[in-house]
């Protein structure tokens, strides 16, 4: 794996809710003015922008509102040094943006998940451990 603080890199995160990963992304990997973060969440979240734009990550940081599993899709192969899956709270969900995304993952690159093993009811409806 390739050091990506310094460099220009490019970033995926799927789920932005408030920013506060973006925010340390933006600050202690994609610290490069060449590096770039997309941010993909199916809301439009309130805080996101104001606490990037606060964090002076808005000229390096791109915004979409969609749906991952449709969006993943269409995004170019092999682009990214570094994805962040914590768009969903179901393990069915994740485990879904992470096989769409290892295709655009870069060799080398770093591919990590929040909820994954999570075994909560509520969010985790196929009862899968």
């Amino acid at each position: 794996m390739k050091v990506l603080p310094g460099t220009a890199c490019s970033i995926l995160e799927v789920g932005g809710f408030e920013g506060r990963v973006s925010i340390w992304l933006l600050q202690h990997i994609a610290t490069s003015p060449d590096s770039r973060l997309l941010c993909l969440d199916r809301n439009d979240q309130p805080l996101l922008w104001p606490n990037i734009t606060q964090a002076g990550g808005e000229k390096r940081t791109e915004f979409w509102r969609c749906i991952s599993r449709e969006t993943l899709r269409t995004l170019p192969r092999v682009a990214y040094d570094f994805i962040y899956i914590d768009g969903a709270h179901s393990a069915i969900d994740v485990l879904e943006d992470a096989i769409l995304s290892f295709r655009l993952a870069k060799p080398g690159s770093v591919i990590a998940f929040d909820d994954y093993l999570w075994n909560d009811p509520q969010h985790n409806q196929l009862g899968v451990p």
